[in-house]
């Protein structure tokens, strides 16, 4: 349902911006609502315009992001009539205001959850990987930087989502949830299946590189 922002492509906005929200939807949906969700905290969003695009099929809303205590990384919540509901981890940071001088860390080639292939020994029990970045985000989470770039490869083998049942995809989703600071993330070979011996039909990475993490 949500298309944009992200876990992977979120927002960074300040009080008083406009944030778009991009979600895939039946043009006749009505009722949405929006809101940031930290934990127990809960600020609802006025919606100022819902514009349809028969093209892409997706509406376009328009938020208010009003004046907010805490200035961190929120939940995205979309609900509509029907009983659509849906949630994007970590997809708006609110800042109190945009520094002209600021840092950021940038990450690559992670291969989660390791550098070993299914027809290796031992790789089925090898996370090493995971547990690598796991330590990484602690201490990026001390350091504080105003966002991470992670520029592809953060999936050694993007078709063992369901093939295999190794849930590449999905464990690597909720690792990134640990990050404190918005993460940008990048596809690369690895992760949308771009080389000659894997064993699935050509595609299944890209798919589902865009289930997990958008067009």
């Amino acid at each position: 349902f949500i298309q944009k922002p992200l876990q992977n492509i979120p927002a960074l906005v300040t009080s008083g911006e406009i944030l778009d929200i991009d979600c895939e939807a039946d043009p006749g949906t009505t009722g949405c609502g929006d809101q940031l969700v930290q934990g127990n905290k809960i600020i609802d969003l006025s919606v100022t315009s819902a514009t349809y695009d028969p093209a892409t099929h997706w509406w376009r809303l328009q938020v208010d992001i009003p004046s907010v205590s805490l200035h961190e990384l929120y939940d995205l919540r979309v609900f509509a009539a029907g009983g659509i509901d849906d949630v994007t981890r970590h997809a708006v940071q609110v800042n109190a205001e945009f520094k002209s001088n600021y840092s950021f860390s940038h990450i690559t080639d992670p291969h989660l959850p390791d550098h070993t292939y299914p027809d290796s020994g031992g790789a089925v029990t090898d996370s090493t990987e995971m547990v690598d970045l796991r330590t990484i985000i602690e201490d990026l989470n001390v350091i504080n930087p105003e966002f991470v770039l992670l520029t592809g490869d953060i999936i050694n083998e993007g078709e063992l989502e369901d093939y295999l049942g190794w849930r590449s995809y999905t464990r690597t989703q909720r690792l990134l949830t640990e990050f404190e600071v918005p993460v940008f993330l990048i596809a690369g070979n690895h992760d949308i299946g771009g080389w000659d011996d894997t064993p699935p039909p050509d595609g299944t990475a890209r798919r589902d590189w865009w289930r997990f993490f958008g067009w």
